[in-house]
């Protein structure tokens, strides 16, 4: 019975090891990916943004990515910081379109961010910028949760929870 037990219990745990391979996964590609685009953008800028944001709404874990991406950005410039917190607000965008759970998930990461990457996030979802995945001319009419919990509507006012 014993036996039966150790079995069971060692086949569960390598379940749950492979659950959470993907997201570390995403972390990794997102970290490396973080470095490459960075030192191609060392003056931040909308092409920063827009690398960001496709690092973000390509991967396989979305909001495994945008928190390694949070996480890597210590020797990143202010300028650098800025377009980081502009391609995760477009990310965020584009993802509210087809799953919102991920985009908040991405504003309560960002909640926790230096002030100039909430900044710049704050005032991309504000303007409903997106990615341009979504739909054509790169914004989306779509609502997505803000840094300080309410909701905002590309074609609209802010709505507080």
């Amino acid at each position: 019975m014993m036996k039966s037990f150790c079995a069971a219990a060692l086949a569960a745990g390598l379940l749950i090891g492979a659950s959470v391979a993907i997201p570390g996964q995403a972390r990794a590609e997102a970290a490396i990916d973080l470095s490459a685009v960075l030192t191609a953008n060392p003056d931040g800028g909308d092409a920063l943004a827009a690398a960001i944001a496709d690092l973000i709404t390509n991967s396989s874990d979305p909001v495994a990515a945008a928190e390694a991406i949070l996480a890597g950005l210590e020797s990143a410039t202010p300028a650098q910081k800025a377009a980081v917190g502009k391609g995760l607000g477009m990310a965020a965008s584009t993802l509210g379109l087809s799953n919102p759970e991920h985009a908040a998930k991405i504003s309560d990461l960002v909640a926790s961010a230096e002030p100039s990457v909430k900044d710049a996030y704050a005032s991309t979802v504000s303007s409903g910028e997106s990615s341009g995945e979504g739909a054509p001319g790169g914004t989306a009419p779509t609502t997505v949760v803000g840094v300080n919990g309410g909701t905002q509507s590309s074609g609209g006012t802010a709505s507080p929870n």
